[in-house]
């Protein structure tokens, strides 16, 4: 492994045993070693690797501080931009997460991960419809993305029309047979 994945295999040690001071000086260092060697976006992706490590962690407050520092380091990455939105998602922010993918699908295009989860969080806010037919333009743009198709099966059941949902849930375990949400859905 290399020191930054040690780092980072420390710094998520610390959080899910609850050290946060420890977890804070193992960051303190990583983030020391990678600026020192003028890695800002190197920095970012780490910071993007701990805030979702911190998310899986329940550490909320961490992965928002944590996103926002990414963000500071580069505003070049859709990572940055969609780790950022997700952690406005999780913490129940929706109009903020809306905002932040609507900024990451303006600055780089139709990206679909940040399409995704915009339909992520309309699915969340109860707007099925509208939900539905951003995950039925991501399906018609990247025809290989299981993601949407397993959107548009979570906001049919959301809607209640379970029928439709396991018809559609059959045809995308046919499709995407390699995808393992697919065929758990």
């Amino acid at each position: 492994k290399t020191r930054v994945d040690k780092q980072i295999s420390a710094i998520k040690e610390a959080l899910f045993a609850g050290k946060n001071p420890t977890a804070e000086k193992y960051l303190e260092e990583l983030l020391a070693f990678q600026l020192g060697q003028g890695d800002r976006e190197f920095a970012a992706m780490s910071l993007c690797a701990l805030t979702t490590i911190s998310l899986d962690a329940n550490q909320f407050e961490t992965a928002d501080r944590l996103s926002a520092y990414a963000l500071k380091l580069t505003s070049n990455d859709k990572v940055v931009y969609n780790i950022r939105a997700e952690v406005f998602k999780q913490r129940g922010q929706f109009d903020a997460a809306l905002k932040a993918y609507e900024e990451a699908i303006e600055r780089f295009g139709q990206d679909r991960y940040a399409r995704n989860g915009y339909a992520d969080v309309l699915k969340d806010k109860g707007r099925f419809e509208d939900a539905l037919a951003r995950y039925k333009e991501v399906q018609k743009d990247v025809p290989d993305d299981p993601v949407a198709f397993n959107g548009e099966v979570s906001v049919l059941r959301a809607k209640g029309e379970l029928r439709t949902a396991l018809s559609v849930a059959v045809t995308n375990a046919k499709r995407f047979e390699y995808d393992a949400v697919t065929r758990a859905t």
